[in-house]
């Protein structure tokens, strides 16, 4: 049962009132939609942070909607780079509030008073671009991105792991408002970070976030804004005034990386880039030799992903003997099928080819994907790989320079048994092999594991964790595996491979209905007298009105249980009393073990075990 707490005024203190099982303990920060607490688990102590509607904004029902959009919107799309959300609830009156992971770190604006370093700022930006496409793919547009929402912390060896805040104001793209409605009297957005379509009550997309991102990475490329002013001035400027190349202003800057950032802040959003991910790909090619495409002078033919010119006789002029022998010979050398991965249909369409090299390739079509994007492909009905697109080559080029239209692909990765292939191709040696049906013997490896992985009975064994694993381990452990059973489906697979993968998706499906939410986990933890898992949903915002209810079931099917339990509760008592810790503690281990959903034994554990010498 919730403690309730009256409506505060609204400079009033929150700290030391109960906010489910949670209670705050200070002040961490404020901003226009409300305050964020630090609360601590009144039993096991676990912190999260507590963000609470300010009283003033309570009142105006679109207003709480738009508080309550953030839980559903991070809810909808589960990405490791976004914060997590475990509950959002009401104290009445007016007292709304979400509960959510509490992070220790710092915000992007502490690191730019002067300009990143292009890989330091790549790392962070690619990290922001994950979590967009993540979104976007669920439809949701966060419409407020600015440094002030992109929080630096510490994961593992990464000192700059990102975490994207406030999705306060983060709209649906089927949501249908009028412009009223959206704004509920107050611009939507921060007019330093805005796209010009915001300002102009025009619709908003996902190249609105681009546009927003592209100022940030402007920001961190060179310590300013692209515009100053107020507010009327920076809304104007937004809609009709270009900003200076950010290479003038750091000259350090490559100009494909500048390049790159002005086109993210194209006025228009179709010249844009098409995703967040083609966003990080330009900037991380500008950054790597081999994946860097300027744009060509009309006058001049493009180079290809390695510097060569394309085989055809118009322009080998310019290339060595040997080289221009190479590649004559290869134009007219037979050369290996290519397919690439339709994710609209979900299977291969044939490529046709007319240049190979051990870097890339050059596919030959009128339909180009977007430059900088990544694509996978199948070589030979044998190998899967990946590559991006570093070249168009579009119906005005092909005149100026009597080339096929196309585009030019650079593979990101290839394994050594594609390396030979390559080579032969180059040399005019290669001869087109029967392609055969089924996985190559690292990815036929990699299918037999996860089966046998699948096979064991606990979901915690067929993820690799322990029982006592946190909910962001968990949900990661999912998603990799998903990633990883997508990525064998769409290599040349036979019909029991894929019969297999399909069964396994369909395991991960029950697995992840099992242990990804705190009711589902703590009701199987507690048939399997796990009360660690337990905890964990406690933590993540269990309430204790489904945990007494799942204790009453579990209870009843265990009728004994109880008693038990009780006796071992006892006699951890008197051990405690007289000194013996460690005992204690193994006998409400039992206790737990036979009553793992008692909130009473679980404060009394957590107790003992910070009573517990330290060796």
């Amino acid at each position: 049962m919730q403690t309730r707490v009256p409506c505060p005024h609204p400079h009033a203190s929150l700290i030391g009132q109960q906010f489910g099982s949670f209670r705050t303990t200070k002040l961490i920060g404020e901003g226009g939609m409300g305050s964020v607490y630090l609360g601590e688990h009144t039993l096991i102590g676990s912190k999260v942070a507590i963000k609470i509607l300010h009283e003033h904004l309570a009142a105006n029902p679109q207003l709480v909607q738009r508080f309550y959009a953030e839980a559903k919107a991070v809810n909808l799309i589960g990405h490791a780079n976004i914060i997590n959300i475990f509950d959002m609830n009401l104290i009445p009156p007016r007292l709304y509030y979400l509960t959510m992971e509490y992070l220790e770190g710092y915000p992007l604006n502490n690191l730019l008073l002067q300009p990143m370093e292009c890989h330091m700022a790549l790392g962070i930006l690619e990290q922001v671009c994950d979590a967009l496409d993540a979104a976007h793919a669920h439809g949701v547009i966060h419409r407020d991105l600015k440094p002030e929402n992109i929080f630096i912390t510490q994961r593992g060896r990464n000192a700059h792991f990102v975490k994207v805040l406030d999705f306060g104001i983060a709209k649906l793209f089927s949501e249908n408002t009028s412009p009223h409605q959206t704004a509920a009297g107050i611009l939507v957005g921060t007019p330093e970070y805005m796209a010009p379509e915001q300002t102009s009550a025009l619709p908003v997309n996902a190249k609105t976030d681009i546009y927003s991102l592209g100022v940030v990475a402007y920001a961190m490329s060179t310590a300013r804004l692209p515009f100053g002013g107020n507010m009327a001035d920076l809304l104007l400027a937004h809609r009709e005034r270009l900003p200076m190349p950010p290479h003038q202003l750091n000259p350090k800057l490559p100009q494909a990386w500048s390049n790159a950032i002005l086109k993210a802040l194209n006025k228009n959003p179709e010249e844009r880039f098409e995703s967040a991910r083609a966003f990080a790909e330009a900037l991380a090619c500008s950054t790597h030799p081999l994946r860097t495409t300027t744009q060509a002078p009309a006058s001049s033919p493009p180079l290809f992903a390695n510097g060569l010119p394309k085989p055809q006789e118009a322009y080998t002029a310019g290339v060595g003997n040997a080289q221009a022998c190479s590649l004559a010979t290869q134009a007219s050398a037979p050369l290996p099928p290519l397919e690439i991965w339709d994710e609209a249909q979900h299977n291969w369409s044939s490529q046709k080819t007319v240049e190979w090299n051990k870097s890339g390739c050059f596919v030959q079509g009128t339909s180009l994907p977007p430059l900088f994007s990544r694509l996978r492909l199948r070589v030979a009905g044998q190998w899967v790989l990946e590559a991006d697109v570093v070249q168009h080559v579009g119906a005005e080029q092909s005149k100026q320079w009597s080339l096929p239209e196309g585009y030019g692909l650079h593979f990101v990765s290839t394994n050594a048994s594609l390396q030979p292939m390559l080579a032969a191709i180059e040399q005019g040696l290669y001869s087109n092999p029967m392609p055969t049906a089924g996985l190559s013997t690292q990815a036929e490896k990699e299918l037999d594991a996860l089966k046998k992985r699948f096979e064991q009975p606990s979901p915690y064994e067929q993820l690799g964790l322990q029982p006592n694993a946190e909910f962001a381990n968990i949900r990661a452990r999912i998603r990799e595996i998903h990633k990883q059973l997508h990525t064998l489906e769409g290599q040349n697979i036979s019909d029991p491979q894929r019969q297999s993968i399909q069964h396994l998706k369909s395991q991960l499906e029950k697995t992840r209905a099992t242990l990804g939410s705190p009711l589902a986990r703590a009701a199987f933890d507690a048939q399997q007298k796990n009360f660690h898992g337990i905890a964990r949903s406690v933590a993540a915002g269990l309430r204790a009105s489904e945990m007494e209810q799942l204790r009453k079931n579990h209870l009843n099917s265990h009728p004994k249980a109880e008693g038990i339990a009780h006796f071992k509760m006892l006699m951890a008592d008197v051990l405690s009393k007289k000194g013996n810790i460690s005992r204690a503690i193994q006998f409400m281990e039992e206790a737990l073990s036979e009553d793992p959903l008692n909130l009473g034994f679980h404060q009394r554990y957590w107790t003992l075990l910070n009573q517990e010498p330290q060796l």
